[in-house]
């Protein structure tokens, strides 16, 4: 009890007791008739009763204290855990922001430095054949003579590259290779990627002026080159109904669609036979508004594949969405582990990834016997390569157009004029407008 009494209400407390200890033994000598020895006896009883009552409230309102301070620090406690679980929550939304669009804008920044690159390399070498045509400067300095100037290699005429260019896209001076794409490990011939190459003494200038000649020029070769693969692939089609042809444009091509859309308007009876190819920096720099322009290739039942594959940063179902039914990735990808990071899908789960939504994998740049063996146990079922066959020129009867199925004719009426005969087209005519 004189732990449960504060010291200030002790006399109190004392003065109460007391009080009570001489009520009651008054009340017992005088309605008892006790003696004065028992009412002394029962006034303590009572006194001890009284604080023995007094001593169970005081503990009970201490455990009513204690459990209201122990309910207290329970709501405290699940407040806590509300606050960490929505700071939790934040953290998760932060590290999903990071995901979704800090990281793919890093990347897109990537690919159009990489772009920029090869742009100023190209202005590079316009530069260089400009100043090649113009000569070299004289030097102002006359107090030395000047030193003989060695002897440089001599630089193509930049306007006859340009003018020989453009003849070879208008007469069709170049050629198309193929090269099979197998099936694994069965290696059945499955699909081909097709191959334009100009045919000239210097084709490597040639190549060159293509590749800094503009937009105009790489879209006329593009054209030029659909136009005859228009004919390889109805032949080959023609021979196996399941057979598909890899083809790759310029970025041009790709970034503006509309000439090439057209195109292939015309040819929309080879939409299960044709893939448009272009590179995963292309795919990167386009972004989502980028390969919505080709989306009416996808209306149009073709298919698009993305190659050059340099890492394994890659989301299925978004390529799926936009039309990519084909990812090409070189065996580097599959076998070096240097340039892969954590966060990269993991080549042995890249082909059922992909297969789970819809796309097909390809390894390229198998050229060697053992680099195939080695690509079997990532689950690979498409294989390309000099292994299998390098890329071969077209046969010439694949360049045959396919003869126009014989009209049966009516019988004219009598008094219908006798019908015109058709115009005869030479082969060559026919052979140039393909």
């Amino acid at each position: 009890m004189s732990k449960t009494i504060t010291l200030r209400a002790a006399p109190l407390v004392l003065g109460m007791a007391a009080a009570f200890a001489a009520l009651a033994s008054m009340g017992a000598a005088r309605f008892l008739d006790a003696s004065p020895q028992v009412a002394a006896l029962f006034g303590l009883c009572a006194v001890g009763f009284a604080a023995i009552v007094m001593e169970l409230r005081a503990r009970r309102r201490q455990t009513e204290r204690l459990a209201d301070a122990v309910g207290a620090l329970a709501s405290g406690v699940e407040r806590a855990g509300a606050q960490l679980a929505a700071l939790d929550d934040r953290a998760r939304d932060i590290e999903q922001w990071i995901a979704r669009d800090a990281r793919p804008g890093v990347e897109q920044s990537a690919a159009e430095i990489e772009m920029l690159g090869t742009l100023v390399k190209e202005l590079a070498v316009a530069v260089a054949h400009h100043d090649a045509e113009l000569g070299a400067v004289p030097s102002a300095e006359t107090d030395a003579p000047p030193a003989a100037p060695a002897p440089a290699p001599a630089q193509p005429d930049r306007r006859a590259v340009d003018a020989a260019l453009d003849r070879a896209i208008a007469d069709g001076a170049f050629d198309l290779h193929l090269q099979p794409i197998v099936s694994l490990p069965q290696r059945r011939v499955k699909f081909y990627e097709a191959f334009a190459r100009l045919r000239a003494a210097n084709d490597e200038d040639l190549h060159a002026a293509l590749q800094s000649g503009g937009r105009t020029r790489l879209s006329a070769f593009d054209l030029a080159a659909l136009r005859r693969l228009f004919v390889v692939t109805r032949r080959l089609a023609k021979r196996n109904r399941d057979i598909a042809v890899f083809v790759r444009v310029s970025d041009r091509s790709i970034a503006e669609p509309e000439a090439l859309i057209s195109a292939l308007h015309g040819a929309q009876d080879l939409a299960s036979h044709i893939v448009i190819l272009m590179s995963q920096a292309t795919a990167r720099l386009l972004g989502g508004a980028g390969l919505a322009r080709l989306r009416p290739l996808v209306d149009l039942g073709f298919g698009l594949g993305v190659d050059k594959i340099a890492d394994l940063r890659l989301d299925p179902r978004t390529l799926f969405d936009h039309g990519v039914r084909y990812v090409k990735a070189p065996a580097g990808v599959f076998l070096s582990d240097a340039a892969r990071a954590p966060t990269e899908i993991d080549p042995r789960d890249l082909s059922r990834l992909l297969t789970r939504n819809g796309v097909q994998l390809i390894a390229d740049g198998l050229d060697r016997e053992n680099t195939v063996v080695e690509i079997l146990d990532f689950e690979v079922r498409f294989g390309q390569g000099d292994a299998f066959s390098p890329p071969r020129p077209v046969k010439p009867d694949l360049l045959e157009p396919l003869p126009e199925p014989p009209v049966t004719p009516s019988a004219p009426a009598a008094n219908d004029p006798p019908p015109a005969q058709p115009e005869r087209v030479s082969y060559r005519s026919t052979l140039r407008r393909a």
